[in-house]
């Protein structure tokens, strides 16, 4: 799933660490990280962890793309 920060700030609360977010009721914590000309690579990261059966949320924030990753 693609969002913005806008929407996960919105939609979201902090969970019991700084780096993790209650998205959905699931908890997410905050993975690699990418400049946005490295948009592709994010991509790619992103649907190897959907292909690994990890749910993940790719964030799009003013200078970077941060990809959060759901925690077990």
């Amino acid at each position: 799933m693609f969002i913005t920060s806008q929407e996960l700030e919105a939609q979201s609360t902090v969970g019991a660490k700084s780096l993790e977010r209650i998205y959905q009721n699931r908890l997410f914590a905050a993975g690699p990280s990418f400049t946005k000309n490295k948009r592709q690579l994010a991509i790619a990261v992103r649907e190897d962890l959907i292909a690994s059966q990890r749910r993940c949320l790719m964030v799009e924030y003013s200078n970077h793309i941060t990809i959060w990753v759901e925690q077990p």
